[in-house]
């Protein structure tokens, strides 16, 4: 980012300070009374669930991440996913499940608060952070610190 911050801006690189992102693990707590109850609400016990977040845009790459996940359903059978977020691609992402025949394993949520996907996190298997252009987002410091 920062060279391409010089770059686009024509500044010269040594003028760029680059700060890295940080999240406050004590901010991660799970809110969810039930974290078993919530999971089962997604996935079954035998299921894998793959969960997906951020804001629905192109450059998030959430089209990738369906694509990806269509072969992966069907070769195994035993995956759920969960998107959390909105944005202007919803619609054709919703679509995109539809076609490809997703639509019965997974679930579009819409916005979700933190409390919810602090949760989510919790009782995902997996988290998808397929951005296209992103150097490294908040998302996925809170999967992994989850």
């Amino acid at each position: 980012m920062r060279s391409h911050v010089a770059s686009v801006f024509d500044v010269p690189l040594g003028r760029i300070t680059a700060m890295q992102n940080g999240i406050d693990v004590d901010d991660l707590e799970p809110v969810a009374d039930d974290l078993d109850a919530l999971r089962a609400k997604y996935a079954d016990p035998d299921e894998q669930l793959v969960l997906l977040v951020g804001r629905l845009v192109y450059e998030k790459g959430f089209h990738l991440a369906l694509d990806a996940l269509a072969p992966v359903i069907r070769g195994r059978g035993n995956v759920r996913f969960v998107v959390a977020g909105t944005g202007t691609a919803e619609p054709e992402l919703r679509r995109q499940a539809q076609r490809l025949g997703l639509a019965r394993q997974g679930v579009f949520l819409g916005w979700v608060g933190d409390d919810m996907l602090h949760s989510l996190y919790r009782v995902s298997d997996l988290c998808i952070v397929p951005s296209i252009y992103e150097p490294f987002g908040i998302v996925a410091l809170e999967a992994m610190a989850s």
